[in-house]
């Protein structure tokens, strides 16, 4: 039974991805992770300087959902680069995709090119974060990572910037809004020469509550942040359909997994792969969930992901 999948070249033994957040923010998790038998690994978001993020804590993680408001508290792409290339270093051949989050196109290109200099795989372009800050050029302050997709025009010279500058396999990361807001944003991605999208599904405003003062747990000064979790899945299941009759290029979906058959429907909904945080954060596990996977294979007489990747699409109308 074949669950190994490609994406833009590369390989990947299984279709569980780590998504990118805290248990890939440094050479020892990212070390971790991999002896955890991830398919692939994406890095923690990188900045062009190291940053504090917003005042901790960060996480609320509850039973089924995490609240996150970290504002991409990171440690510099310089220190991530050198956690790359010591992995690399010592024999690890599961594909590590460096994401990041840059505030003009040639932060996205010295960061890019910095990490397929020290081994990173691919890069991943987050134009997803929601943290408030100063881009270049801009007067006021923006979303970082989600201005890029908040409408049509902003991301074409950071892909073909990007493109440009590396030989490695490039993707983008964005909200399910994105895809409902102005799919033509998604098009001009593909038209760019982006190699695969990663659409993730969380809600931001979210909070909760320390019950013995009332006060919000999240430091930051909302007291709020975006929330991910089991709930997420309906809406991405729905996303991907829709997505993946949109583009031609990989979909890898992120939102709501918690077991093998989860990856499952987000398969026959048409995602070539899975991106997860949120159910590790809780303590599931890669091996059960691939297990999970491949009893529903065996049930179903599936010999592959590709026998039954975006099956849903037959049953649906045509998109306007």
């Amino acid at each position: 039974m074949d669950i190994s999948i490609k994406i833009a070249g590369i390989h990947f033994a299984n279709p569980v991805i780590l998504a990118s957040g805290p248990m890939s923010s440094s050479g020892n998790t990212i070390t971790k992770a991999i002896e955890m038998g991830f398919g692939g690994i994406v890095t923690k978001s990188s900045t062009i300087l190291p940053s504090p993020g917003n005042p901790r804590p960060h996480l609320v993680i509850r039973q089924g959902y995490v609240i996150n408001a970290d504002g991409i508290h990171n440690n510099g792409y310089k220190a991530m680069g050198k956690d790359i290339k010591e992995t690399k270093q010592n024999g690890v051949i599961t594909p590590i995709i460096a994401s990041i989050a840059g505030t003009s196109e040639t932060e996205f290109i010295t960061m890019a090119q910095e990490f397929e200099r020290c081994g990173a795989d691919g890069i991943e372009l987050n134009f997803v974060c929601p943290n408030r800050g100063k881009l270049v050029g801009q007067t006021q302050e923006e979303t970082i990572g989600r201005y890029w997709v908040e409408a049509v025009g902003r991301c074409p010279t950071i892909i073909k910037g990007v493109k440009k500058a590396v030989k490695v396999p490039v993707w983008a990361k964005f909200p399910f809004e994105t895809v409902y807001k102005d799919p033509d944003i998604v098009r001009e991605m593909e038209e760019n020469g982006i190699d695969a999208v990663v659409v993730t599904t969380s809600m931001p405003r979210a909070m909760a509550l320390n019950l013995d003062t009332g006060k919000p747990i999240l430091g930051n000064p909302r007291g709020a942040g975006a929330v991910g979790g089991i709930i997420m899945k309906p809406l991405g299941i729905n996303c991907v359909a829709e997505l993946s009759r949109i583009v031609k290029i990989p979909v890898i979906a992120s939102g709501g997994v918690f077991s093998g058959l989860d990856i499952a429907e987000y398969v026959m909904a048409g995602a070539q792969a899975i991106g997860g945080l949120t159910a590790f954060l809780e303590k599931a596990t890669v091996k059960n969930m691939i297990n999970e996977l491949t009893d529903f294979m065996s049930q179903h007489k599936y010999n592959s992901l590709q026998e039954f990747r975006g099956i849903t699409h037959r049953y649906l109308p045509a998109l306007a």
